[in-house]
């Protein structure tokens, strides 16, 4: 049985959030990918694509690393920020 982890997703630009039990080997492209299929996030092209950031840490979880190799923990908040977003900070 693979290890699942609880995170919260903080939406990138509305008051929402939402807890989702992510396989602890998923990367990021996996995880925006269910998230634009669930319906919380616009799809990728909107913002130029998207980038997570693990608050608890302080870390931005790279395109490459799964959730465990990130260190993102149980309970972690996981904030989404837009490309667009980057580009004009």
């Amino acid at each position: 049985m693979k290890n699942k982890i609880n995170v919260m997703v903080v939406h990138p630009t509305e008051s929402r959030n939402i807890i989702v039990k992510l396989d602890a080997e998923a990367t990021p492209t996996d995880i925006l990918a269910r998230l634009i299929a669930d319906d919380f996030l616009n799809d990728l092209d909107c913002y130029g694509g998207y980038q997570l950031f693990d608050k608890d840490a302080c870390a931005t979880i790279k395109c490459s690393q799964t959730m465990a190799s990130s260190g993102v923990k149980c309970g972690s908040l996981i904030k989404i920020i837009p490309f667009s977003a980057i580009r004009e900070g």
